[in-house]
């Protein structure tokens, strides 16, 4: 149950009617009610006054909100604004850079073609070509069996060496032998020529020593 209210039954008959939970009634208009009129005219103006005040306030304070958030949303552009012309300036230098170096290169190819052209250009005819390369494989088949060639004969050599370094050794073997046996006569010689002296020495002085003791006697 709703609380009874102290307040005027005009009054409460005005709110129920503003908040729409009774249809407003038939006023009666006389002389005994002039009164009452205009007491229901001062509070029904009070309370419009009252709630239009409240709605305006609130109007004003949605329509602060709505200014901060449009000034914040203005700043966001901006911002966005200031960064999106930072990134298309970088762009433009970025392909501005690129462009140059497209061009750059795109010239040094140029230049190359131009100087592979005059090259094909300067090159000989086909047939000119293929008696070259029919030379060069002539004079490579060439060099393959004269190489071969300087294999075969440095082997021999090789051989060859190897055979005189043997005959070699062996005659230093044989010289060798040869000069110890030249050694071994030459050491008899000279014991046979000194057993001979001796020998001489010996008969000489025992004949010496016969004619001394004949001269004595």
């Amino acid at each position: 149950r709703r609380p009874r209210s102290n307040a005027p039954a005009s009054v409460c008959a005005l709110s129920c009617v503003r908040r729409g939970l009774c249809p407003a009634p038939a006023v009666r208009m006389g002389s005994g009610d002039a009164a009452g009129e205009e007491s229901f005219s001062r509070t029904a103006s009070l309370d419009e006054f009252i709630d239009l005040k409240s709605s305006v306030a609130r109007l004003q304070s949605q329509v602060r909100r709505d200014l901060d958030r449009v000034d914040e949303a203005v700043e966001k552009r901006s911002k966005f604004s200031d960064d999106l012309d930072e990134r298309l300036n970088k762009l433009e230098q970025a392909h501005h850079h690129f462009t140059g170096k497209v061009e750059q290169t795109l010239e040094s190819l140029w230049q190359r073609a131009t100087e592979l052209g005059v090259a094909l250009a300067e090159m000989p005819p086909t047939e000119s070509l293929f008696v070259a390369l029919q030379t060069v494989e002539a004079l490579q088949a060439q060099a393959a069996s004269s190489e071969q060639a300087m294999l075969r004969i440095d082997q021999e050599a090789q051989e060859r060496s190897s055979a005189v370094t043997a005959a070699l050794m062996q005659s230093s073997r044989d010289v060798e032998a040869s000069v110890a046996s030249l050694n071994a006569a030459v050491r008899q010689l000279r014991q046979d020529a000194e057993g001979m002296v001796e020998s001489q020495r010996s008969a000489q002085h025992d004949a010496v020593q016969r004619a001394k003791r004949e001269l004595q006697a």
